[in-house]
């Protein structure tokens, strides 16, 4: 039952990832779709993305999905706000009612 509603909330969330693999990675690790978002808020595709990691698999970056502690409901959004370098060296799993704010010149690794 957990993976039938995590193919559901792929499918559903699909535009909005192939979107955000196309346009922030390199044609080799998009087309694995390495980044999977989940209710995902952003006011403009800027700054750069970059994954450091020698394996590069389908949904090992994660945003928006499941919160973790007490604060286990989906409901809310992940925001998402880059002007600079956000660098990602491995998998990683951010939960939703959380944001991610990188300004301009500024690097987050």
């Amino acid at each position: 039952m957990k993976r039938l509603k995590l193919l559901v909330k792929l499918f559903w969330n699909l535009p909005q990832i192939l979107i955000f693999n196309f346009h922030y990675l390199p044609l080799k690790q998009a087309i694995r779709l390495p980044v999977w978002l989940f209710n995902v808020k952003s006011n403009a595709l800027k700054g750069k993305v970059v994954i450091k990691s020698d394996k590069v698999n389908p949904g090992m970056i994660r945003m928006g999905h499941m919160a973790i502690g007490p604060y286990r409901s989906t409901k809310g959004c992940f925001i998402w706000e880059n002007q600079g370098i956000i660098e990602f060296c491995g998998s990683c799993s951010i939960g939703s009612h959380s944001a991610i704010t990188v300004g301009g010149g500024g690097f987050g690794g």
